[in-house]
C-alpha cells in the first residue's frame, strides 16, 4: 500500500522529469536549422512573415497582413502555408493564430540572436564585450597610474579594443539595416 510520502515522491519525480525533458528539448533546439530547403523557403515575403512571427508572440493572418502592408490575406496565407509545410510554423486551432514551431538559423537569420521576442544582431553582443574591455582598461589605468599608461604594450591593447568597438558598431548597424 502506498503512503502519502510515496505519492509525493512520485509526483515530484514526474514533475522534475517533465521540467528536465522540456529543458533538454529547448537546449537541443538552440541554433538548430531546418533542412536545406531553408534558403528556398526564406526569401522575399516569406522571410518577412517569418520575422514578424519571430518578433511577436503569435499573430493572425489579418494582423500579419496589416503589419506588413500586404495587398491581401491570401498572400499571407500562401506564405504561412509554405512555412507550415516546412515545419517552421504551427497554427493554434483554438485561436487561429500562428506561432513559431522551430527556429531557423540560416541566411540573414544566422546573424541575429533572439532574446524573448526581440532579434538582436549578434555583433552587438561582441560590441558589449569590447565596451566592457574598455571599462576594465580604464579602471586598471586609473588604479595603476602613469606607469600603466606610458607602457607601449597597453597602448596596443587600447588600440585593439577601440578598433574592435568601431568594427562591431559598423557591423551591427549594417546587420540592423539588412533585417527583413
Amino acid at each position: 500500500m502506498k503512503t502519502s510520502e510515496d505519492s509525493k515522491t512520485i509526483l515530484g519525480k514526474s514533475f522534475l522529469s517533465r521540467i528536465f525533458s522540456y529543458l533538454r528539448f529547448r537546449i537541443r533546439s538552440i541554433g538548430l536549422s531546418q533542412t536545406p530547403i531553408d534558403k528556398e523557403i526564406l526569401q522575399g515575403k516569406t522571410i518577412q512573415v517569418y520575422w514578424y512571427l519571430l518578433t511577436h508572440e503569435g499573430a493572425s493572418i489579418r494582423e500579419i497582413q496589416r503589419a506588413l502592408d500586404f495587398a491581401s490575406p491570401g498572400t499571407v496565407t500562401y506564405q504561412l502555408s509554405k512555412l507550415e509545410t516546412a515545419g517552421v510554423v504551427a497554427k493554434d486551432l483554438e485561436t487561429d493564430r500562428y506561432r513559431i514551431k522551430a527556429e531557423i538559423k540560416s541566411g540573414i537569420l544566422g546573424f541575429y540572436v533572439r532574446v524573448g521576442y526581440r532579434m538582436i544582431p549578434r555583433f552587438s553582443l561582441y560590441l558589449i564585450l569590447f565596451l566592457f574591455g574598455i571599462l576594465c582598461f580604464a579602471f586598471v589605468a586609473i588604479e595603476r597610474g602613469d606607469a600603466f599608461i606610458t607602457d607601449p604594450f597597453n597602448w596596443i591593447i587600447l588600440f585593439i579594443l577601440i578598433a574592435g568597438i568601431f568594427a562591431f558598431i559598423s557591423e551591427s548597424i549594417r546587420m540592423w539595416r539588412m533585417r527583413p
